[in-house]
């Protein structure tokens, strides 16, 4: 742990260490013994030691240093004289005398004194008991002049006490020993008194010194990009943490590694154009944007955009995040803005990139209610550096940013002169969803199913097969981004690393699309090992029946796209099995294709009653999406007889919802509520009818579900025979319907 530290850190330890060990020693060793020549003992043994010497009136004064001490300081010229009653002298030898001459006793007393302390309290430990010992240490430290400490219980106690022990003595009031408070000037407790202010101070340097060290080092940012880092004094807190690349620096991504994104791709081109030709457009009268700001799901590749222009702009390239403004301390974010708009003049032209700018960008308050002051004020800092009255066009810094959230962000930071255009970063369609695939492809072993072999580096049977699995997968991934994408080529190649093979096979692409889009397979264990299974027989009974009936109905409904593969193992993000369709890319659907649509919805439902005989709570997600599609038909889409093509506001989110008025009376919203549900029991209907024509392959189906737990395309077409699909082009081509109403076939929850 402590390697791990800076060498400020450990500096800065080990003077503290330092600090706590002197003051420790000092405390422990070095006090009792020469702090003043300090003798601890107890009130008593003063009182008795005072009353077998007769020094009440000559031993000196009493300091009480704290409520628990108190120091006895012997007068001056008292200390030789004061023998206790009873008690003689022994020299250094030990031996007992007894003189007649008093000045002869005095003057061999003091060079014992004199020549022995130390000796002469050896001897006396080792022939007199332990009181007496300690009466002997204090006679001894008056002889020396020494001054005596003692512990007490309380001053007010000890004042007492040391007044009724002088009356019992016979002192006068007026000659009893002076007691005075003063206050204690040693070392160590005036330490202990700062050491909390020491500790604190301590932990501000280790904490400025970190954020030095980090400002300095700098860490990845902007969805992996990583750098080099400014910054070092641990007081510059208002200065950028944005990472600077110049045209030396290798970033790894080149537009080439970036696959469908044709169109936002040639925007960022363009400014990365812009920059390295700016003649080309100057010529010609145009002025090099300002900014562009890139916008779209998660995932969908805006971070990867900004990667690739910074590996191929050829200019100073500075990462940051819109996080990165927000600090503890007031003024942070503005100062911090500032300087990174100082740093890209500098190193015009240049490139600013924000990723995720909506940290910073979001709408600012009306000011009637709370808003985040310090964020709005980092904000205009921004504003005013974008383009503002200091701004000039002769040092070019362009400004990329990047956001989900686009509908947040403040409409001064998205006029032309800020953020002149807003790059879409969609979701891919088919075409790209192949290109993105062939990109994550390349990487990954696959296997020949013809000859079994490995197929690595670029062959042209590899190549072949490589397309032909991304064409496949393509059609399986309506709705994906390229993260999700990435994703599922990676699990794939663990799956087959996990079975031991030594490349990936259609299998192990499947199987990863089920891991992705329907989370791991719930096992119980059996007396055979670990098996996929759902609970008990007639909940699989269930599951079967609903499971085929939904199959059934998509495939020979010319509105529903056919399934691929019909599962009732129970998945942690579909507990009751799941449907994968082949779901083509619609932008718009009739009123026929919705109305299928809704049928197929309600199909799961209507094949329980058959074949169980009562509906269940299995189809209750299908329940649910089916009355919010109905909804939609009457008061979005226009699909009601009654109303006509009107539209009701609302209707997207539902009716009732908090703080929502429906502009229109309780009389129409009842006449919407009998259209629903006459749209549903004829759904309803319309499913019994269908499933019940073909009862007996509703059956076969679901014996299949039960004796394999799965059913593929090729075992629903073997019973049904071919998808009816040519209803499906003609009708789509008398009807159209708006493109919000394309409902995208999702696996049961």
């Amino acid at each position: 742990m402590l390697s791990q530290l800076p060498q400020e850190s450990l500096v800065t330890l080990a003077a503290l260490a330092i600090v706590l060990s002197i003051y420790l020693y000092y405390s422990i060793e070095v006090r009792p013994r020469t702090e003043g020549g300090r003798i601890d003992r107890t009130v008593a043994d003063i009182i008795q030691w005072m009353q077998e010497a007769g020094a009440w009136q000559t031993a000196g004064r009493m300091e009480v240093i704290s409520d628990s001490e108190v120091r006895l300081v012997w007068a001056k010229g008292g200390t030789s004289g004061v023998v206790p009653k009873g008690r003689g002298r022994r020299d250094v030898a030990g031996v007992d005398r007894r003189h007649d001459d008093d000045d002869e006793l005095e003057e061999e007393e003091s060079r014992a004194s004199r020549a022995g302390r130390g000796e002469q309290m050896t001897h006396l430990s080792g022939a007199q008991d332990a009181a007496e010992r300690r009466i002997a240490a204090i006679q001894a430290a008056y002889e020396a002049g020494i001054p005596v400490h003692f512990s007490i219980g309380s001053a007010a106690a000890f004042e007492k006490r040391m007044r009724e022990a002088q009356l019992d003595a016979g002192v006068p009031a007026a000659n009893h020993m002076d007691i005075v408070y003063v206050g204690s000037a040693n070392i160590g407790r005036s330490l202990l008194e700062v050491a909390p202010t020491m500790v604190l101070v301590t932990f501000l340097l280790l904490s400025l010194q970190a954020a030095a060290k980090a400002a300095r080092s700098g860490g990845g940012l902007g969805g992996g990009l990583g750098g080099k880092g400014g910054g070092g004094s641990p007081f510059q807190f208002g200065a950028s943490k944005a990472k600077k690349y110049n045209r030396e620096d290798n970033v790894g991504v080149r537009f080439t590694d970036v696959a469908g994104l044709p169109e936002a791709k040639i925007e960022v081109q363009e400014f990365v154009d812009f920059l390295k030709n700016p003649e080309k457009y100057t010529t010609l009268g145009a002025k090099i944007p300002k900014g562009a700001l890139l916008a779209g799901p998660p995932g969908t590749g805006k971070t990867l955009l900004a990667k690739a222009a910074a590996g191929e702009a050829g200019v100073p390239f500075f990462v940051t995040s819109g996080s990165e403004f927000l600090e503890m301390f007031v003024g942070v974010g503005p100062s911090r803005v500032r300087d990174l708009f100082k740093q890209a003049r500098k190193a015009a032209p240049s490139v600013v990139f924000i990723d995720e700018i909506d940290a910073i960008g979001r709408s600012r308050s009306s000011g009637r209610a709370g808003g985040n002051e310090e964020r709005e004020n980092t904000l205009n800092a921004l504003l005013v550096e974008m383009d503002g009255f200091g701004t000039t066009d002769s040092e070019p810094v362009v400004v990329l940013a990047g956001t989900n959230r686009a509908d947040l962000l403040d409409k001064a930071l998205l006029r032309p002169g800020r953020f002149d255009r807003s790059i879409e970063v969609d979701l891919p369609d088919r075409i790209s969803r192949v290109d993105i695939l062939k990109v994550h492809l390349r990487n990954i072993v696959l296997l020949d199913p013809v000859t079994n072999k490995a197929l690595e580096g670029e062959s042209e049977r590899r190549t072949e097969l490589k397309d032909a699995i991304a064409e496949r997968l393509a059609s399986l991934t309506p709705s994906f981004s390229g993260a999700d994408l990435a994703n599922v080529c990676n699990e794939a190649a663990i799956l087959a690393a996990r079975r031991g093979a030594d490349g990936c096979i259609d299998a192990d692409f499947d199987g990863a699309l089920e891991r992705v889009v329907g989370g791991l397979a719930k096992r119980e264990p059996t007396d055979q090992g670990a098996r996929s299974s759902t609970a008990r027989t007639q909940e699989r009974r269930i599951l079967a029946a609903q499971e085929a009936g939904k199959a059934v109905a998509a495939w020979l409904l010319p509105g529903v796209e056919k399934p691929l593969k019909v599962s009732i193992v129970a998945r942690s993000k579909a507990p009751s099995g799941y449907t994968m369709m082949s779901t083509e890319e619609r932008y718009l659907r009739s009123t026929a294709q919705v109305s299928d649509r809704l049928c197929h919805l309600l199909a799961g439902r209507v094949a329980t009653e058959l074949l169980e005989g009562a509906p269940t709570t299995s189809s209750h997600s299908d329940l649910q999406q089916a009355t919010k599609l109905a909804y939609r038909m009457i008061g979005v889409f226009g699909f009601s007889k009654t109303f006509g093509p009107f539209h009701f506001s609302g209707g997207e989110s539902g009716w009732g919802s908090a703080g929502f008025r429906a502009p229109y009376s309780d009389q129409t919203a009842e006449q919407m509520d009998k259209e629903v549900r006459a749209l549903l029991d004829e759904s309803h209907t319309r499913a019994k009818e269908l499933l019940t024509s073909v009862r007996p392959k509703l059956d076969e189906l679901a014996a299949i579900l039960l004796e394999r737990d799965e059913a593929r395309e090729s075992d629903i077409e073997a019973l049904l025979g071919p998808k009816r699909t040519d209803a499906v082009a003609a009708d789509g081509e008398k009807d159209g319907s708006d493109a919000a109403g394309a409902v995208q076939p999702v696996p049961t929850a």
